[in-house]
C-alpha cells in the first residue's frame, strides 16, 4: 500500500512541475564578467540543454556563442517580428523543444504587442511549466511577471513615475 501511495505522490508532483525564471540585468554581458554567474545558472537549471534566444529584431551570434561557452548544448537566435509568425504552429512546435527560452533586451512593448495571446506566449509558458528556464535581460526581464510595465506610450524616469503613479505614461499589462 505504501508503494502505491509513493507512486501516486510522484505522479501528482509531476503534474505540477514548473521551471525557473531568471530576470537578469546590470550591464553588458561579457566573458569572465558579472554575467557568467547568472547566465551559468540559467544553463545549469536548463540541464545544459538547447537555448532559444527570442527577439523581435536582428541579432548577432554573440549571445548564442556565450551560452554555448557556459555549457549549453547549442543556442541560436529566433526572430519573431510579426503576430502572424508568433502565432504559427511551427513556431510553437520549435519553441517547446527548448530547455531554455531567453528574451533579449529592447522594447518590451514590442514583446507585448507581437506575442501576447499567441502560440509564442503559449510555448514560453509550456517550457516553464515543464521544468525549463525562462529568462530575460532588460526588456526581456520586464515582461516575465504576471503584471509588467509595457512601455506602450513612453518610459518615464523613476522620479516622474513616483511623483505621478497614475500617469498614462505608466502603462501596465497583465498575463
Amino acid at each position: 500500500m505504501l508503494k502505491y501511495f509513493f507512486i501516486t505522490l510522484l505522479y501528482l508532483g509531476s503534474l505540477n512541475a514548473q521551471g525557473f525564471i531568471c530576470a537578469v540585468g546590470g550591464g553588458s554581458e561579457d566573458y569572465g564578467s558579472w554575467s557568467d554567474d547568472p547566465y551559468g545558472w540559467i544553463v545549469d537549471k536548463g540541464d545544459s540543454g538547447r537555448v532559444v534566444i527570442l527577439y523581435y529584431g536582428d541579432a548577432t551570434n554573440w549571445l548564442p556563442n556565450y551560452f554555448v561557452s557556459l555549457g549549453a548544448s547549442n543556442a541560436y537566435n529566433k526572430k519573431i517580428s510579426t503576430r502572424e509568425d508568433a502565432d504559427l504552429q511551427a513556431t510553437y512546435d520549435e519553441l517547446i523543444t527548448a530547455k531554455i527560452i531567453f528574451l533579449k533586451g529592447g522594447d518590451q512593448w514590442q514583446y507585448v504587442k507581437l506575442w501576447k495571446g499567441t502560440k509564442t506566449e503559449d510555448a514560453i509558458r509550456y517550457v516553464f511549466e515543464n521544468g525549463g528556464v525562462v529568462a530575460g535581460t532588460s526588456a526581456g526581464a520586464m515582461i516575465l511577471g504576471d503584471v509588467c510595465f509595457s512601455a506602450q506610450y513612453s518610459s518615464p524616469d523613476s522620479r516622474t513615475a513616483l511623483l505621478n503613479p497614475a500617469s498614462s505614461s505608466l502603462s501596465l499589462d497583465d498575463d
